[in-house]
């Protein structure tokens, strides 16, 4: 693929979100972010995931200095090959429709920052994340000016053991 069709990375920066001061969430033993509705139609990529660093950019270091605390990769569909109206998603059919859920609906994306967050946030408080989408994958069918890095919300997950 030539290097002309490649879309320029993609960038979010997320409104604040709050890790509890209260001992018992602090003294979590996994953090997870969960990305819902993120849409895989068309370029594949792999998002590297900042906290509190609203400039990171492609060329930041992944490392804990520059406040990366992980990445998530989407290996997307490449495009439409179908004919007219064969990639659009179809939500739930019928409560007994035992056929599979159409293949393109929005996925959910999760990553692992229990480390990163616990050196990051010791004593809790608000931050954001930061996430750097850069093109890895994707066919001619694929738009070099479609907006790629697309999701419906963020949500921390915090488990104790």
């Amino acid at each position: 693929m030539p290097d002309a069709t490649i879309p320029k990375p993609q960038y979010y920066t997320s409104p604040a979100l709050t890790l509890s001061a209260d001992p018992q969430v602090l003294n979590f033993t996994q953090a997870l972010l969960e990305f819902h509705g993120v849409d895989h139609r068309t370029w594949s990529y792999r998002a590297a995931i900042f906290l509190n660093n609203p400039k990171a950019t492609e060329k930041t270091a992944p490392n804990l200095k520059s406040h990366y605390v992980g990445y998530f990769q989407v290996f997307a569909h490449g495009g439409c090959f179908g004919d007219m109206g064969h990639c659009e998603v179809q939500a739930a059919v019928r409560p007994y429709d035992s056929r599979r859920p159409h293949p393109l609906l929005p996925i959910v994306k999760t990553v692992d920052i229990s480390a990163g967050l616990k050196k990051l946030l010791p004593k809790g408080g608000d931050f954001t994340v930061r996430v750097v989408a850069q093109v890895t994958n994707g066919t001619e069918m694929c738009d070099p000016h479609d907006e790629f890095l697309k999701f419906n919300r963020i949500r921390l997950i915090t488990r104790s053991e």
